[in-house]
């Protein structure tokens, strides 16, 4: 397919995607067909980098004069002590996806867990004062359900395997309560019965875990049984677009949103971070879902 054509100049400003791997990220096009559709001179690049290479890297960025970026895998979490900055709610995460240099100071957020719940916002869903399940515990997952715990959740299910030999999400979660009222229950997924119930008490399903993509591809994280009509099942797995749990939740009558969504979405948030402009999602949208189909 097509792609905007890049056009640099003596002002093209400078955003980068640091993780390793991350070469098969959507971002760089994402970004590069917003700033084309914006007319911001601007290039969206991909470094592949070790954890150890990080400290040299950002202080590369702070000497080139980066505009920003995002972070990935396994770099969320490792970054934060090189920020001049952490907004409260990255802190609260323990956890970075986008990065600013500001005057010359690195400033870190997280956009992720906002990324997707504006997704499911936008699909008609209220998140103050209701039930959500969300399947995971990792940087993802975290970042959801501390955002739709600072929105107002009513009760977070939080549902992952060996969940009880996790002792720092206790710690999160104590940590959490001082920012919120919102009531949050940790399962583990060998429990069967438990994970029905939260299901059942809940209006939203959100998968964060890698289940669905890659080796895991065809495998959905719950039992499609406890997916009703009520429910609007999101994924923040994007390769493939229809999960075998977004399937299941469609032959099961519910609502669902693709993991293309979040990406859009906490896309937005950062270009509103990095150059104050709002992303022509419609556009991006267009690009993103004609490649996933070709």
């Amino acid at each position: 397919m097509t792609h905007p054509s890049l056009i640099t100049s003596g002002h093209t400003q400078l955003l980068a995607l640091i993780g390793m791997p991350a070469r098969h990220s959507k971002s760089p096009l994402l970004h590069s067909v917003a700033f084309a559709a914006l007319g911001i001179d601007a290039v969206y690049v991909v470094h592949e980098l070790d954890t150890p290479e990080l400290s040299a890297a950002f202080a590369g960025i702070r000497a080139l004069g980066y505009r920003g970026g995002n972070l990935t895998m396994p770099h969320k979490t490792a970054a934060m002590p090189l920020m001049d900055h952490v907004s409260m709610v990255a802190t609260l995460m323990q956890a970075i996806n986008t990065f600013t240099l500001r005057d010359g100071e690195l400033w870190g957020d997280n956009t992720d867990g906002a990324g997707m719940l504006n997704a499911l916002r936008r699909r008609g869903a209220q998140i103050e004062d209701t039930n959500i399940v969300v399947l995971g515990v990792g940087g993802a997952a975290r970042a959801i359900w501390t955002q739709a715990a600072l929105d107002g959740a009513r009760h977070i299910f939080v549902i992952n395997r060996d969940i009880e030999d996790r002792p720092y999400l206790r710690a999160a979660i104590e940590q959490l309560r001082e920012h919120c009222d919102t009531e949050i229950s940790l399962i583990d997924s060998a429990h069967h019965e438990q994970v029905a119930y939260a299901c059942e008490q809940s209006a939203i399903i959100i998968n964060a875990t890698s289940v669905g993509m890659g080796k895991m591809a065809g495998i959905s994280p719950i039992h499609p049984a406890v997916i009703t009509p009520q429910h609007i099942v999101a994924d923040a797995v994007y390769y493939p677009r229809q999960t075998a749990l977004l399937q299941a939740a469609h032959e099961r009558g519910a609502q669902t949103v693709e993991g293309l969504h979040m990406l859009i979405e906490q896309a937005a948030l950062c270009e509103q971070l990095w150059f104050g402009v709002d992303m022509p999602r419609d556009v991006v949208e267009a690009v993103l879902f004609r490649e996933e189909a070709e």
